[in-house]
């Protein structure tokens, strides 16, 4: 009998009761753009490229079966007149015992460092790019291993990929010429983020460095967070980051997540909670987790909340932490399909606090993290007073930023269209 049900089920969501569905849908996170273990100020780890033989790569998994049309990297700094350098996807050889790239280009295209600092990142500190500075850069793919004219180059879910910067090495097209880096004219490539957590560095994907002819063997796999990604017709994979950004708010102001996930995953559900990373907030005060209906509105779902007395904090005033807060009261029945807003709404006037956020150069750069576009980070500013009191100011979303927040989900229940999901039968 519970096999003709799942089969049932399998055919179609509407056969199966929702509330069969829901009972085992508790505590699953979504939201935070990698593994929330934060541990201090990010820095950027950046390999110069000043000679012929040094490179930067990063190796990967395709996740699915797509064409990439550019590549994603995010630029160090400038000095002289930087010669110009070629990016390409390459597979990746692991007869040696490390995993690195093979030489055998599948496709590529020159990147034109200026000679100026219009790529610049600014200073050290993974803080964005600075006031007029784009340095996370989008190449398009130009030309296959041969020189011929390309636009793409298909990957296979699963396989292992590398993308390789070196300078340009010989005269096959998309270079022009053998040209040589020196300790003079050069550039930099941000292949790393550290201090985000032991945690959060994982082990795969990976960054390497090389300081060898290529192709070489000698490449030295990076410990921390890797920086890089690729797009496709469809969306954007990687962790392609402009910057990380700690929002600091007040009695003024507040900061949180807006969220709308389609229909298609599901059709209701229900939010018991988040966790997130944040400087901690002062002593003697408290702090509003709210939620907020479609029109980012300043009025809050009646009900449910959770006012946070902020001396129930294990540090306060230090640094950057990682809290998880539970809502009190009945929780709302939420609707795929509909936007809506969890809020940090500080109660006093010297209640600071901050959510942190990851920064990126496009919106829809959101896809290459769990929950994809449907999740962007949000606030208000600008209020008199204790903003969650406020009738007038609404919410801003930012859609090139997701916040590291997860929201805690419970209550799944199938979507309503056939080809529905026997997940949550008992």
């Amino acid at each position: 009998m519970k096999r003709l049900i799942l089969f049932l089920c399998a055919l179609s969501a509407s056969l199966c009761p929702v509330a069969s569905r829901a009972a085992d849908a508790r505590q699953l996170k979504i939201g935070a753009p990698i593994q929330i273990n934060q541990s201090g100020a990010t820095v950027s780890n950046t390999f110069v490229i000043d000679g012929a033989n040094k490179a930067v790569a990063w190796v990967f998994q395709a996740e699915n079966d797509e064409a990439l049309t550019s590549f994603i990297f995010r630029f160090g700094a400038s000095a002289g007149t930087p010669v110009a350098h070629r990016i390409s996807i390459q597979g990746v050889s692991v007869a040696t015992g490390i995993g690195m790239p093979n030489g055998t280009v599948a496709g590529a295209a020159v990147i034109p460092v200026p000679a100026t600092s219009s790529w610049d990142q600014n200073g050290t500190a993974f803080l964005g790019c600075g006031t007029g500075v784009n340095c996370v850069q989008v190449i398009p793919v130009t030309n296959d291993a041969s020189g011929a004219t390309i636009s793409s180059v298909a990957l296979t879910r699963g396989q292992l990929y590398s993308i390789v910067i070196e300078t340009c090495a010989g005269s096959t097209a998309p270079c022009s010429g053998s040209v040589t880096a020196d300790v003079t004219n050069k550039g930099s490539f941000v292949h790393s983020v550290g201090n985000v957590g032991t945690m959060a560095r994982g082990s795969f994907p990976y960054a390497l460095t090389n300081t060898a002819a290529l192709p070489s063997t000698t490449w030295t796999k990076v410990a921390d967070t890797p920086i890089y990604g690729y797009r496709t017709a469809n969306g954007t994979y990687g962790a392609p980051l402009l910057g990380l950004t700690s929002t600091a708010t007040n009695s003024g102001a507040e900061v949180g997540v807006s969220f709308n996930f389609p229909s298609t995953w599901f059709s209701t559900y229900k939010v018991s909670g988040i966790r997130y990373v944040g400087t901690s907030p002062s002593t003697n005060s408290s702090v509003k987790l709210l939620i907020y209906d479609t029109d980012g509105s300043a009025v809050p779902m009646s009900g449910v909340g959770y006012t946070w007395d902020t001396d129930a904090v294990r540090v306060n005033a230090t640094g950057i932490q990682v809290y998880t807060l539970k809502f009190q009261g009945t929780l709302p029945t939420l609707s795929a399909g509909t936007t809506y807003r969890i809020s940090l709404s500080p109660q006093g006037a010297s209640t600071g606090l901050s959510l942190a956020t990851w920064d990126l150069q496009a919106a829809g750069d959101r896809s290459a993290f769990p929950g994809g576009t449907s999740i962007a980070f949000t606030s208000r500013t600008g209020c008199t007073g204790v903003c969650d009191a406020q009738t007038t100011v609404h919410f801003t979303d930012n859609t090139s930023s997701r916040p590291f927040l997860e929201l805690l989900l419970e209550d799944i229940t199938a979507p309503t269209s056939t080809g529905g999901s026997a997940t949550f039968i008992q």
